[in-house]
């Protein structure tokens, strides 16, 4: 096995690490949430807190890898993001009462949020540079990898909740083990020298902020998915339905994601990043207006369904192209993009929450259609991808 395609697999391996480690942590959300006793908008706010973490962290891990390497910078924070996304589940079942609980419970939110934004961006500069030198696309199915992470983790979280093992001791346990196993593997990661001095620098070009643009959109869909999708199908209930059944849209769409993302170098590779980017917008604009006009639960969960294939193969293509733009180390592109696009992330819920209340869920969801539109008219960005 060459150097190119062993580190293939070790990347996807962080990949998949990093996937499983959200997945416990949302497994676990209502431990955390029990252990402190929090109503929704505290836990909310902690929310919000592991985001700004995030976007405090991607900056710092894209000049961190222009200077030392994408390789030793995703080594480096490996460890933090594994150590980091339990941390505050521990603290809150097991920090005393007479501690500032919620004060220490809102900076391990933080350090959650730094530790794996800066893994996100390492991860995604180094299986970039993976990528170039294989001559051919992966960042999908890497993609891939980490939603099928998730996947694995909140089963595996729910399961170790089941049985009595769930107070943040059982995801410790997971996550160090999941360290030891790629200690010596992540040493096989493909070296990159430090970039010149120019090449340091947090990037925001005309390029980037485009290329983040597009990013923002595509995350702020995926952010109203996850946090309204629900909420939204339970109109679509018949008389006496439990409301569980409305959840089918989100795991419909995560599956769909997940199953795309594996294909997506294939769907790459011979279509070329400018009609994956337009074909993708157009799926998710469709699906989003399917969605908000079905008078039936299936018909919504297929919408999403539709919206799912669309987004799944936009945020690697995007990556992609920002690591590849001349004069800014991969690094620092993906940092760029993935920076702006995060903020799409954390300030959509709460838009789509506010557009809701001045008219309806339906509405406000479906003027994300627009976002898809954009994909498609800014698809020439990513020729060099």
């Amino acid at each position: 096995m060459n150097a190119a395609v062993r580190a293939r697999w070790v990347i996807s391996a962080v990949f998949l690490a990093n996937g499983m480690g959200y997945g416990l942590w949302a497994a676990h959300m209502p431990v955390l949430r029990d252990a402190l006793s929090l109503g929704e908008a505290a836990l909310s706010l902690i929310l919000m807190l592991v985001a700004v973490g995030a976007l405090l962290g991607m900056p710092v891990a894209g000049w961190l890898g222009g200077r030392i390497g994408t390789h030793r910078a995703t080594r480096l924070f490996l460890p933090a993001a594994l150590g980091s996304v339990v941390l505050p589940i521990l603290l809150a079942v097991f920090l005393p009462e007479s501690a500032p609980r919620l004060t220490v419970m809102a900076i391990s939110a933080i350090l959650f949020g730094i530790g794996n934004g800066a893994l996100d961006v390492a991860m995604n500069a180094q299986a970039s540079t993976v990528e170039k030198t294989l001559g051919y696309p992966m960042l999908s199915s890497c993609h891939g990898f980490f939603s099928l992470g998730g996947l694995l983790g909140s089963g595996l979280g729910g399961g170790l909740i089941l049985i009595d093992f769930g107070r943040g001791d059982g995801m410790a346990a997971v996550l160090l083990l999941l360290f030891v196993l790629l200690v010596w593997p992540a040493r096989f990661l493909l070296p990159t020298a430090a970039e010149a001095e120019d090449k340091k620098r947090f990037p925001f070009t005309g390029a980037v902020v485009a290329l983040g643009a597009l990013a923002f959109g595509c995350f702020m869909v995926e952010g109203a998915v996850a946090d309204w999708s629900a909420l939204l199908l339970t109109t679509t209930l018949p008389p006496g339905a439990s409301v569980g059944w409305a959840a089918a849209g989100y795991t419909a769409y995560s599956l769909a994601m997940a199953t795309c993302r594996f294909a997506g170098d294939r769907i790459v590779g011979r279509f070329g990043p400018v009609r994956t980017l337009a074909v993708s917008g157009l799926a998710i604009s469709v699906g989003l207006l399917i969605a908000v006009t079905a008078p039936l639960l299936p018909l919504g969960a297929a919408g999403f369904v539709l919206v799912g294939l669309g987004a799944a193969n936009v945020v690697p293509v995007l990556f992609r192209a920002s690591a590849n733009l001349p004069g800014i180390s991969p690094s620092a592109g993906v940092a760029a993009a993935a920076t702006l696009g995060y903020a799409g992330f954390l300030l959509g819920p709460p838009l789509i929450g506010w557009g809701a209340a001045q008219s309806s869920l339906n509405i406000a969801l479906g003027v994300l259609a627009i976002m898809g539109l954009a994909l498609l008219a800014g698809r020439r960005l990513v020729m060099r991808a």
